[in-house]
């Protein structure tokens, strides 16, 4: 696909690809779309080899009649979802608290607007959820953030809302999570719960108390650590054994709280201050701001998610 530009060859559909359709009962199917989530781009690609067929990402929501955006015929890219269909407009708004702007380089990003033929024209006996939606020019605000290429592709890349979407289509609100875990656990400061729409499971970066942290560190670790020793505290942070303490104790708290599955913080990173106005991950108000905090751990996330989905395959990416 890469280098010719199609899923298709003539010797491996016929010894591979012909077969996979025909046990699955696909042998006569020749389009496919996905949607809902993101799907990552190794899957997407991969399934193009099994299958052979125009396979495609497409973006929309119930509110746009399922359909906004979908990959043309020939395009075999993944990552992106392809070009506005003929009966939407698109468009851009600035969302500078998470700077995200139409005027970014190489290309504009902000919250996706759609209206057109195929938009919804109300929610159900709900006038007030409706006029908080769609604008008094008629566009529908998706919540979600996106990007356009120079071909006009669509990228999704964020959310405006604090709503998290994972790999099978849950969606999870990280400020409750992060409430229940600091509201239990007096050996966190700081929380931010982190979901790639990739992955299938949640991870974390703690800011620690050292007040609390530090006797809790003390008796894993059988010496004693200071609550004044931010050194020692840093260093106790990145102990196995200590991350593994506080995974089954944040553990005991989500089964506690009753969180589901998908609410479940599988790893975490843990330190002194992670967020602060100084570092520009807190805006003056203290809030935490979100895009930024992911830039920054992205290393930390990268590495998160790689060492649980080797200690755990069934975690592993959608």
């Amino acid at each position: 696909m890469k280098s010719g530009g199609t899923n298709k060859h003539a010797i491996y559909d016929r010894i591979w690809s012909n077969k996979i359709k025909a046990g699955l009962g696909f042998d006569r199917v020749q389009t496919m779309i996905t949607g809902s989530a993101p799907i990552s781009p190794e899957v997407l690609q991969f399934l193009r080899a099994c299958f052979a067929n125009d396979f495609f990402q497409g973006y929309g929501l119930t509110e746009s009649y399922a359909v906004g955006t979908v990959q043309l015929f020939g395009d075999y890219t993944a990552g992106n979802c392809g070009a506005i269909t003929p009966t939407m407009e698109f468009c851009l708004m600035d969302v500078p608290e998470m700077d995200y702007r139409s005027t970014d380089k190489p290309y504009p990003r902000g919250e996706i607007l759609l209206r057109g033929t195929t938009r919804f024209r109300e929610y159900y006996k709900s006038p007030e959820q409706t006029a908080g939606a769609i604008d008094s020019e008629g566009w529908f605000h998706t919540g979600d953030v996106g990007s356009f290429d120079n071909l006009g592709r669509l990228s999704i890349i964020d959310r405006v809302k604090n709503i998290l979407k994972l790999a099978q289509g849950e969606y999870v609100a990280p400020e409750k999570i992060e409430n229940v875990y600091l509201a239990n656990l007096n050996i966190f400061a700081m929380a931010y719960c982190h979901g790639d729409s990739q992955q299938s499971f949640l991870v974390g970066v703690f800011g620690v108390n050292p007040d609390t942290f530090a006797p809790y560190a003390s008796k894993i670790l059988n010496k004693e650590i200071a609550a004044t020793d931010l050194a020692a505290i840093k260093a106790a942070c990145r102990e196995k054994a200590v991350v593994k303490a506080v995974l089954k104790d944040m553990d005991k708290v989500a089964k506690r709280r009753k969180l589901t599955g998908f609410e479940r913080i599988r790893n975490v990173t843990l330190d002194v201050e992670p967020f602060s106005v100084d570092n520009e991950l807190l805006t003056p108000t203290l809030k935490l701001k979100r895009p930024q905090t992911a830039k920054k751990f992205r290393p930390e996330i990268d590495a998160m998610y790689a060492e649980s989905n080797a200690e755990s395959p069934i975690n592993a990416k959608i």
